[in-house]
């Protein structure tokens, strides 16, 4: 995991950078790693195909797909950091005070902040339904309605406060899922999986959906809507 979400997405992020100097003319370099920051995360639609379903689960070892199911969750917010110094340098004069900005705000307030709101989030929900079951009071409908409950709870509370919201989801997804129990409880319940295939579907339909492909004219760098599309 964490060469898979360090040193790869670093040569990730700088080789896609120079692709994209090189395809677009008149981009500079600092403009391309910024475009760079937003391709470089894995697609999760593309990993759900390796790590789940009849074919992964016979021709995939187990400890592969754990990881690479853990990377495609992590790595959307892992990009935060080189998307972030890349447009810090771009607004900033001063390199000294982009880098200052990106570190106490980006990696301080943004993904460690996200962390633990997820955490806690995950950590207590774990608890507090663990407590429930023992008592009878949820029943096995109500326990697996949680995967998507949780998930809504720690993106709204970080969005207000404008932390990364993605890392914050994923690290609500591992604290409560920690001890396998949940897992173990919905093992039989498919409706976890369908809802994550749902929304990763969903979430790239309306993203291609509002990209406003007619303002990317830009004779400055030889770009125009109808190159794009």
């Amino acid at each position: 995991m964490f060469f898979l979400l360090g040193p790869c997405m670093v040569y990730g992020w700088l080789i896609s950078a120079l692709l994209i100097w090189a395809l677009i003319p008149g981009l500079t370099y600092l403009s391309s790693l910024v475009i760079a920051a937003c391709i470089t995360p894995t697609d999760p639609i593309l990993a759900q195909a390796v790590v789940g379903g009849k074919f992964a689960d016979k021709h995939v070892p187990t400890h592969i797909r754990h990881m690479l199911s853990a990377e495609s969750g992590s790595n959307d917010g892992a990009a935060f950091p080189f998307l972030y110094i890349a447009l810090y340098l771009t607004l900033d004069r001063s390199p000294g005070h982009a880098v200052g900005e990106w570190f106490y705000i980006t990696w301080v307030y943004e993904i460690l902040l996200g962390i633990i709101i997820g955490t806690l989030l995950g950590w207590t929900a774990r608890k507090t339904m663990q407590f429930s079951e023992r008592k009878k009071l949820i029943d096995r409908q109500s326990f697996v309605a949680q995967y998507v409950s949780l998930a809504i709870l720690s993106i709204g509370i970080c969005t207000l406060l404008g932390s990364d919201d993605l890392l914050a989801a994923f690290a609500c997804g591992c604290a409560f899922a920690w001890d396998g129990h949940f897992n173990k409880a919905t093992e039989d319940a498919v409706f976890s999986n369908v809802i994550d295939l749902l929304f990763n579907c969903a979430c790239f339909i309306y993203i291609g959906a509002i990209i406003p492909f007619h303002s990317w004219s830009d004779a400055s760098i030889h770009v125009s809507a109808k190159t794009v599309i």
